[in-house]
């Protein structure tokens, strides 16, 4: 059931996603070709400027929309009127859980790709035109030299750049789920639940200070959700011991953060 679950949530955030990754695709080209024309053409400077403002705007509308929808998807399908129907259906609550999670984590990684892509379709369109010999020859020495190191005998790099991205998903899955978990304590407010969520938020995160802090003092460095505390950095096993024990501590969080909003929503969640 999760599954389905989470191709329904992929599915209906991706009709407002997909077009905003669509637009800044599309404005990222343009952008680049009328850049590149305005260098041998007059009066042009209006037109390039407003596009790059628009530019500006997509990329700062799909971080604010994946962001909101990451949160609205979850409060009003399973906290508020939306409830009745989503805990009707043959699923347990940590599935419905689980698929707004994957969901949100899932295209929270979609944006930062589309992001990548639009800035390499802006200087494929604005740099193509400038290509020549001497470039193509740099570009040429620069790609062999990528491949040299991908080489078997820098695995261990390749693993270690595959543990970095991880950490980093489970990191925002973390975040998701301390988000989420606000919110189902707020909810058991009878009025200003908004207001509890984010007091809940403010709370969970000290607690979390607190227990980093009293591990730390025991000798465990423990993950921050946005700074990595590195075990020993000197060594490339250092940093692979780092990243591993990162890792587990964010499972460790999601777990327990997963817990708590599961049974706050099977055993106390009011609709009403």
């Amino acid at each position: 059931m999760l599954s389905k679950l989470f191709k329904y949530e992929i599915k209906a955030v991706g009709r407002i996603m997909l077009p905003l990754y669509g637009a800044s695709l599309l404005s990222a080209l343009v952008l680049g070709i009328m850049a590149y024309f305005n260098e041998r053409t007059a009066g042009m400077d209006v037109p390039v400027a407003t596009l790059a403002i628009l530019f500006t705007l997509l990329h700062m509308a799909i971080v604010i929309m994946t962001c909101v929808l990451s949160v609205t998807r979850f409060y009003n399908n399973l906290l508020g009127t939306e409830g009745y129907l989503m805990f009707s259906l043959p699923a347990g609550t940590p599935a419905l859980v689980g698929a707004k999670m994957l969901s949100a984590v899932f295209w929270s990684f979609m944006s930062v790709v589309a992001g990548l892509l639009s800035t390499v379709a802006f200087a494929l369109s604005y740099g193509l035109p400038h290509l020549n010999e001497e470039t193509i020859a740099a570009l040429s020495d620069l790609f062999a030299e990528i491949m040299k190191r991908l080489r078997l005998e820098h695995i261990q790099g390749i693993g270690l750049a595959f543990l970095f991205l991880l950490t980093a998903i489970l990191a925002a899955a973390g975040l998701l789920a301390r988000i989420y978990a606000a919110l189902a304590i707020g909810h058991q407010w009878s009025s200003h639940r908004i207001l509890g969520s984010v007091l809940a938020f403010i709370g969970l995160e000290i607690l979390e200070n607190w227990i980093r802090i009293f591990l730390s003092r025991t000798g465990i460095n423990t993950y921050s959700l946005f700074l990595l505390e590195e075990l020993d950095g000197s060594t490339m096993s250092g940093m692979t011991t780092t990243l591993l024990v990162t890792l587990a501590v964010s499972a460790v969080v999601i777990l327990l953060y997963g817990m708590i909003t599961s049974v706050l929503l099977d055993r106390r969640l009011n609709l009403e």
